[in-house]
């Protein structure tokens, strides 16, 4: 039994891990969309980029210490 809660905790784990990857992915079209929508860059593109790597850093790294947790990883920063 233990092992079957083990197995199903790593593939929890590893869901995780690849919807953190493909959170990153989304953050990056958004930035792409973003140069592209405004071909002249000012101040204020510069505050949607910073808004926008604080909150998907956010979200990373929620999935990512979920993650870890689930695949049982012991030295988790806290």
């Amino acid at each position: 039994m233990t092992k079957v809660i083990k197995f199903l905790s790593n593939i929890v784990a590893y869901l995780f891990k690849n919807l953190g990857l493909i959170v990153g992915v989304v953050e990056a079209i958004l930035k792409a969309i973003g140069a592209i929508v405004s071909l002249t860059p000012t101040k204020k593109d510069d505050a949607i980029y910073a808004i926008l790597d604080k909150e998907f850093s956010v979200i990373k790294k929620w999935l990512y210490t979920i993650s870890d947790k689930l695949a049982g990883k012991t030295d988790l920063p806290n």
